[in-house]
């Protein structure tokens, strides 16, 4: 298994939440234990206050989900410890119903094993079970969950359990009750993989990667829709390169409004160090519409983030690293077509930031890092504004300590917040992780509260576009067959979280400072 992080497509990475949840004032805190680590994030309840999610080490002895609810001031109203007896990489969300649903992976279910299987589960508001259940056979299973408009989940990602080579793709439908209604394991290659999703009304759309045993290079990416009731297949095509042109990497997938999608990844010439970014628009079939390759000599060129404007234009940002691993965030506007019609590098040459950029309603965020050597262990996260018709930064902050910090960036009415992971502030200082939330004013800045201006220079890189020459082919996808959910059983215990003050709340000049009150009548906040 060569893969074992698991996602929860549930959340994005900006937010915005109504002026009924705004803060009467700015806060920062770190929350965890000096015993073990916590890395997670923060987001925002429409009605105010805040959950926090985050693996945890610091309950059980063990990795457990860790799960808390926050006042609009940041306290602790109550905190959750959610597993079993061995590792759980499992992450919690809110459900609208005001249940809780936790998905990941667990080597504690259906007994304790070396392996890990997929394991999904839903809480009522009380924290009630309505299903825990776990799939998986004797190697490891590892993907991501996609919530689905009936109110269910779609698995998609490997599994080796049931491969007839190293890894195989297992897809799992889920329906509203917790019960796999369908489950699909296909081979062609030694190692593959499915790695993103889409709902359609119709169909879910899944890409993934075909590969021979690595490190040997990918045999193609992989599109195909599923029909949603059977599984079955409504289209499949594989992209591949004509043999010694290059090598493919990657596999992201993004719908655009007109039905079609955008396919990315890298390719990198033969005898090249050098990727260089593939975007190919397919139709709602898979059929290719236009290929193109972006890239530049003297540094890699990888995308992260595809967005399209409401003119069907595209914003696609990424990094750019050379042969010494500097890195620079790369920034472009793309015509519908996928001609360059506006590009930026953000940061010096000689520097070493990473980031992607985001769209909120007409503002453009960018989130990333920022550190000043390779091997420099102190990171701190980046985060901005830019100009939506330049690209050019508005403003540019840094936020950290002598550790490490990364995360997202959330808007909020009024300003923003970051939150995320940080060895800088926590009590386990700086052998532990803790998760840490700041909320920040419309610059972007909490004054006297390491939060740093940050100058992110643009420039215009040599970044051009190029010709692909991808060929389309519906390949031939063996089935196998998956195992049958087990019934399993959480175990959910009310835990103190531990909680501190980064920098002490800035409240506004006609208000008293504010009181951290509880989420609601008689729970009493801990770790103040």
């Amino acid at each position: 298994m060569k893969r074992i992080a698991i996602v929860l497509c549930v959340l994005s990475c900006i937010y915005v939440f109504s002026s009924a949840a705004v803060d009467a004032a700015q806060w920062s805190k770190v929350y965890g234990s000096s015993t073990g680590d916590e890395g997670g994030a923060i987001w925002p309840i429409a009605t105010g206050g805040y959950y926090l999610s985050a693996p945890s080490t610091s309950y059980a002895g063990a990795k457990n989900a860790l799960f808390a609810k926050l006042s609009a001031s940041g306290g602790v109203a109550w905190a959750k410890s959610i597993g079993g007896s061995a590792e759980d990489i499992l992450i919690v969300t809110n459900l609208p119903d005001g249940g809780f649903l936790v998905t990941g992976i667990t080597k504690s279910f259906p007994t304790t094993s070396s392996k890990y299987n997929i394991l999904w589960a839903k809480f009522n508001a009380s924290w009630a079970p309505v299903y825990q259940k776990v799939l998986g056979g004797a190697g490891d299973e590892a993907g991501g969950f996609l919530p689905t408009s009936d109110g269910g989940l779609l698995f998609y990602g490997t599994s080796d359990s049931y491969a007839a080579d190293d890894d195989d793709i297992l897809i799992v439908k889920i329906n509203s009750a917790g019960s796999a209604v369908w489950k699909k394991v296909f081979h062609k290659g030694t190692t593959d993989d499915a790695t993103s999703t889409i709902e359609l009304s119709d169909g879910y759309v899944i890409s993934g990667k075909i590969q021979v045993a690595p490190p040997s290079p990918l045999e193609g990416i992989l599109v195909m829709k599923l029909n949603k009731s059977t599984g079955a297949f409504m289209w499949k095509k594989l992209y591949t390169l004509p043999p010694a042109t290059g090598t493919l990497g990657g596999g992201g997938l993004d719908l655009l409004s007109d039905g079609s999608f955008i396919l990315s990844g890298t390719v990198t010439p033969p005898a090249s160090t050098m990727a260089k970014t593939l975007l190919v628009k397919i139709s709602s079939a898979g059929a290719i519409q236009w290929q193109r390759s972006y890239g530049i000599p003297s540094a890699s060129v990888t995308a992260a983030n595809v967005i399209e404007n409401p003119d069907h234009t595209l914003i696609v940002s990424g990094m750019l690293m050379d042969s010494s691993f500097h890195t620079s965030i790369l920034v472009m506007k793309l015509a519908a077509s996928g001609t360059i019609t506006l590009k930026r590098r953000l940061g010096a040459t000689t520097q070493y930031n990473a980031g992607t950029v985001l769209k909120s309603g007409s503002e453009l965020l960018l989130m990333g890092t920022h550190h000043t050597s390779f091997v420099d262990p102190n990171l701190d996260l980046l985060y901005g504004k830019l100009n939506a018709a330049t690209l050019v930064p508005i403003w540019a902050k840094t936020f950290g300590g002598t550790g490490m910090e990364f995360g997202d960036l959330l808007v909020r009415s009024g300003g923003y917040m970051i939150t995320g992971t940080t060895t800088s502030f926590g009590p386990g200082v700086p052998a532990k992780t803790n998760v840490f939330g700041m909320t920040l004013d419309a610059d972007g800045d909490y004054p006297n509260c390491h939060v740093s201006p940050y100058t992110l220079a643009a420039t215009i890189p040599s970044v051009t576009a190029g010709s692909l020459s991808l060929t389309v082919t519906a390949p031939t996808l063996t089935a196998r067959t998956a195992g049958a959910a087990t019934d399993i059983s959480l175990t959910v215990s009310s835990v103190t979280l531990p909680a501190k003050n980064i920098c002490a709340p800035i409240t506004s000049a006609d208000e008293a400072p504010l009181a951290e009150d509880a989420e609601t009548p008689g729970e009493q906040l801990e770790g103040e």
